[in-house]
């Protein structure tokens, strides 16, 4: 490769990343929705089965929770890792309707013939956004600083749900953008105020590293780093195997002199009707 074309790849990926800081990137906008409803590397029907199969996946496993775990009652919902496979099993159901739907009714989002987001998409993709930061985080500490157990519920919830998710931003054309991470940071925050109030009523501690009442500082401290620090560094993560994802397809399309899962832009109308 000669020396200009590096340069011209290197100022191409400075501008890129200099992209994903300007203000629209914050919100949910996208010009190519059709990159939610279809696999990186192959043609768009692949990836109806795969949301198929996954649905079914989370909806036995449910089934198994409500099973295994009735006598929990309302305390079911006191536990961060249920919240995050609870929210994960959103998504996965949602990710299945939205490309079935689109697919079936929304030809023109198929087929690249659209920039407009409409409502589902933008709430598939904030799905996506919560899921892969919530759930990898969800590991993380179950793993790194809880008693952790190898039986089947335990190994679906806290690490099969990490392996989802890296196969789903692997093969998936859903796009990461680095502002989003405010998004998973989101239930976070929402689940440590939760446990704080559960704590003031009298409820019993949740988990060791969730001891308000005999270790506040070092759970504030525990909490602060988990929201401010690892969820960054995960979505960090999780948007450099997206880049990584696009590199390699564009690399292996530009040596097979096409690219099949690029959308026409120049046949792209404004589209946001059901």
């Amino acid at each position: 490769m000669s020396v200009e074309k590096e340069d011209d790849m290197g100022t191409s990926r400075c501008r890129s990343l200099r992209e994903e800081f300007r203000l629209h990137k914050f919100g949910l906008s996208h010009e190519h929705p059709t990159l939610f409803i279809r696999p990186q590397w192959f043609p768009p029907k692949f990836y109806i089965p795969w949301t198929i199969v996954w649905a079914l996946f989370y909806l036995i496993n449910l089934g198994f929770e409500v099973y295994y775990d009735i006598e929990m009652g309302a305390t079911y919902f006191t536990r961060v890792t249920n919240h995050a496979y609870l929210l994960q099993s959103l998504f996965v159901l949602t990710d299945c309707f939205v490309t079935i739907y689109v697919h079936a009714r929304r030809q023109d989002i198929r087929d690249g013939e659209t920039n407009g987001l409409t409502w589902y998409i933008r709430m598939q993709w904030v799905l996506f956004n919560i899921s892969n930061g919530y759930s990898i985080l969800v590991s993380m500490i179950y793993y790194g600083f809880l008693e952790v157990e190898w039986h089947h519920g335990s190994v679906y919830i806290h690490l099969m749900n990490s392996v989802y998710t890296v196969l789903g931003l692997l093969f998936s054309a859903k796009p990461v953008q680095l502002l989003h991470v405010y998004q998973p940071m989101v239930p976070a925050i929402f689940y440590t105020c939760f446990s704080i109030i559960y704590h003031i009523f009298g409820g019993e501690m949740i988990y060791p590293i969730l001891d308000w009442g005999n270790k506040r500082n070092r759970t504030i401290l525990l909490a602060v780093v988990f929201i401010c620090v690892a969820i960054p560094i995960i979505h960090l993560i999780c948007y450099l195997l997206y880049s990584l994802r696009v590199f390699i397809q564009r690399k292996c399309a530009s040596r097979n002199k096409f690219t099949p899962n690029q959308p026409d832009t120049k046949k792209a109308y404004d589209s946001s009707a059901l």
